[in-house]
């Protein structure tokens, strides 16, 4: 039918497109692409977060210890925080590494105890916790400082280097924990061994050792692409304990003194 033929029947309409089996869109295609995409993504994810978790183990491996004796000495040991309980007492990785850091002390492998963990509000204070479990055990409290916000492994080591001036250190924690500490430490320039704080069975070990491929993926990003600084920095800081303790009295009797 011609167009002249439309016009001159009222009843006709010009014909409409038809679309088959074979012509009609399939937005199920877009989906699989999508997804297929979308797996792909995920699986070099995958594939680059375990390259990073063996390089990181290869490189960090030879310098962890499992004896004080072993170590070489050094000033400083970094011990890292974990979780402290509200009645005060450290969960069994925390009270072991700080055993073990007590452990290199007697042995004169370092001289100056840091403790760096979380202190991010009033209530929870790892530190303070795990600098009194040192006392106890015997190690003087000038020989015990306190880092307040070391929030992740790579707040503390980054503090460690920028605030105490430490550019050698002996990093103690489990053994899970140390190749990304030491990976760390290594890329900001600080020259850094391990000692392995493990001295029994952990009920979480295995969900700390699964994370620990994310861990290490992230460390690595934070050095090599993102730039990344600690929640916090700050001036200088002493190596001596009690030099610590009369400045953070006088600190916090100033804000005591102004609130009131």
């Amino acid at each position: 039918m011609s167009e002249s033929d439309n016009n001159g029947d009222p009843t006709a309409r010009e014909a409409e497109p038809e679309y088959g089996p074979r012509s009609r869109p399939r937005r199920w295609r877009l989906w699989v692409v999508g997804l297929l995409l979308l797996i792909l993504t995920g699986g070099l994810a995958a594939i680059g977060a375990i390259v990073v978790y063996y390089r990181i183990e290869r490189m960090a491996r030879p310098r962890i210890h499992d004896r004080p004796d072993n170590v070489p000495p050094h000033a400083v040991a970094l011990v890292l925080g974990a979780r402290v309980y509200r009645d005060g007492r450290l969960s069994a990785m925390l009270e072991d590494r700080v055993a073990s850091a007590v452990d290199l002390y007697r042995a004169r492998k370092v001289k100056k105890l840091l403790m760096s963990g979380d202190n991010s509000t009033r209530n929870y204070d790892e530190v303070t916790a795990m600098r009194d479990h040192a006392i106890r055990l015997g190690v003087p409290a000038d020989d015990v400082v306190r880092d307040f916000a070391g929030f992740r492994t790579f707040d503390s080591v980054y503090r460690a280097r920028d605030l105490w001036g430490v550019r050698s250190m002996v990093i103690v924690s489990q053994d899970f924990h140390l190749p990304r500490s030491i990976y760390i430490a290594q890329r900001l320039g600080v020259d850094a061994v391990g000692l392995s704080a493990d001295r029994r069975q952990y009920l979480s070990i295995q969900r700390a050792e699964a994370r620990e491929v994310l861990a290490r993926a992230a460390a690595w990003l934070d050095l090599n692409l993102l730039g990344t600084k600690p929640r916090f920095l700050g001036p200088a800081e002493t190596l001596s304990g009690e030099e610590q303790d009369r400045a953070w009295r006088a600190q916090t009797g100033r804000r005591a003194a102004g609130t009131n």
